[in-house]
C-alpha cells in the first residue's frame, strides 16, 4: 500500500466536453477531462489510465456532494474538500490511491483565495504523471450558479491481464443466475458490476464482487433477458447474456 498517495492535495480546473465511447452515461465534462489526463500523459511518456467505472461513480458523487454542500449553506472553503471515504468507496485491492479536486469559476471568495493561484498548483501535474498509477475515474458536475466542480480519483490496481466472466445462457422463470469469475493473474480484491440497457449502455451496479486469488462468485435472480460484465481497475470482462425461458 501506499498511503502517501491516498486523498494527494492537489486541483485541476479547466472542464470542456468530448465523447468517449462505451464509458456509458455521464456528466459532459467527463469525456474531455479523461482525454486530456491521458493526453498528458502520453506526452510525459507515462503510460494511459484506464476508465474505472466504479471509481467514476464515486468522483462523481463527490462531485454533486460537494455542490449540494454549498448549495445547503457551506461556504465554498467548507464544501470545496476532499472525500474523507474514497478509498474505502473505490474498488479494493489498490496499491495507493488520490484524489483531485477542481472548480473552474471564481465565486464569491474567489477560488485565489481558497487553493491559491491555478497556475502555481503543480500538484495535479504531479498526479496526473505518477506512473504508478493504473485508472482513473472522472466527476464531473456543475451547479445551478454555474460553479463546475470536478473529481479525479487515481488508482494503482495490480496487473490484471483477463477477467473471465462465466454464467446460464439461459434461466427458467423465477430461477437464480449463479455466475463465476476467474481473474489472471490471481489478485484479491472486489469486482465492479455491470448489467447492459436498452441502446446499449452499461450501467454500473452499486453491488460488488469479492474475489479471493483470483476467484469469484455470485448469483442474481435476473426478472428479464439481460447481459452481465464484471471490472477490475479498468480491465472489463466478457459479457454474459441471460435469457429469460420464453423471452426474446
Amino acid at each position: 500500500m501506499s498511503p502517501a498517495r491516498d486523498q494527494g492535495h492537489s486541483r485541476e480546473s479547466e472542464i470542456s466536453h468530448m465523447s468517449v465511447p462505451g464509458i456509458g452515461a455521464h456528466s459532459p465534462g467527463v469525456d474531455y477531462v479523461f482525454n486530456a489526463t491521458n493526453d498528458y500523459r502520453t506526452a510525459n511518456g507515462v503510460s494511459a489510465l484506464a476508465f474505472d467505472a466504479s471509481s467514476q461513480s464515486v468522483a462523481q458523487a463527490w462531485a454533486e456532494q460537494m455542490a449540494a454542500d454549498y448549495a445547503g449553506g457551506m461556504t465554498l472553503q467548507e464544501a470545496f474538500r476532499h472525500n474523507p471515504n474514497m478509498s474505502a468507496q473505490i474498488p479494493s485491492g489498490w496499491h495507493g490511491a488520490a484524489e483531485n479536486i477542481a472548480l473552474n469559476k471564481c465565486v464569491p471568495g474567489s477560488i485565489r483565495e481558497v487553493d491559491g493561484p491555478v497556475e502555481e498548483e503543480l500538484g495535479a501535474q504531479r498526479q496526473h504523471a505518477d506512473p504508478n498509477w493504473t485508472a482513473v475515474g472522472v466527476g464531473v458536475y456543475t451547479d445551478s450558479s454555474g460553479i463546475t466542480w470536478g473529481v479525479q480519483v487515481f488508482a494503482e490496481y495490480p496487473a490484471v491481464t483477463t477477467l473471465t466472466l462465466s454464467g446460464p445462457s439461459t434461466l427458467a422463470t423465477g430461477g437464480m443466475a449463479h455466475f463465476t469469475v476467474a481473474v489472471a493473474p490471481k489478485v484479491s480484491g472486489s469486482l465492479g458490476l455491470q448489467h447492459q440497457v436498452a441502446g446499449g449502455q452499461w450501467v454500473t451496479s452499486s453491488m460488488t464482487v469479492p474475489v479471493v486469488n483470483g476467484v469469484a462468485s455470485f448469483a442474481l435472480a435476473p426478472k428479464v433477458t439481460v447481459s452481465y460484465r464484471v471490472m477490475f481497475g479498468g480491465v472489463t470482462s466478457n459479457a454474459v447474456k441471460v435469457v429469460q425461458a420464453g423471452a426474446a
